[in-house]
């Protein structure tokens, strides 16, 4: 595994998080906002959403080394509205409260109870989903060499509306041609 997933100012990974934000279509005034991050990694998307007019942003993930890297970066930069836990999803809605905006980006393949998830994502968002879900690009669940397992898309819809989410817009795709970039607006 690479030490670092997202590429931006000094740092060097595999996803070129600039080239993604265009696509995500975060909204460009957020001013008064709050936003969470699942899966934030090294915590551009919390920065972007700061630069935005966020009042309050959290990012969360589960690699303790890139927390502490967003943690160097926020303390560098001087963002006092922007905190990162090492925190599993499945953990935190007993501990924080709702956020206008959530973004889930490139995280359900991880998952071991993905409708669970999207449950709690249901939960923690006041207003705006930006999920970013990869599927298989079939009727059948795609496997890779890492052992995530990839839904067909029908699937990932279904999971959503099971999860409560019932205004669900397919909004693009992302880095290849099997990740969608769904939006769930409460």
């Amino acid at each position: 595994m690479d030490k670092h997933y997202q590429k931006f100012n000094n740092i060097h990974g595999g996803h070129n998080c600039e080239e993604e934000l265009k696509k995500i279509n975060l909204p460009k005034d957020m001013t008064g906002l709050t936003l969470l991050d699942i899966g934030c990694s090294e915590g551009f998307y919390c920065f972007e959403a700061t630069k935005r007019g966020c009042t309050r942003v959290v990012g969360i993930d589960i690699n303790a080394e890139r927390i502490k890297i967003a943690k160097d970066m926020r303390n560098k930069s001087g963002y006092t509205n922007v905190y990162f836990f090492e925190a599993d999803l499945y953990d935190i809605v007993k501990h924080i409260s709702k956020f206008d905006i959530v973004l889930f980006l490139s995280v359900f393949h991880h998952l071991k109870y993905p409708v669970g998830a999207l449950k709690i994502l249901h939960e923690l968002t006041k207003k705006l989903l930006i999920a970013e879900i990869e599927v298989s690009g079939t009727d059948n669940i795609r496997r890779d060499g890492h052992g995530f397992c990839y839904p067909p898309k029908n699937w990932v819809i279904t999971a959503f509306k099971m999860a409560g989410w019932n205004n669900i817009e397919e909004m693009g795709i992302g880095k290849n041609g099997n990740r969608i970039i769904f939006c769930c607006v409460k």
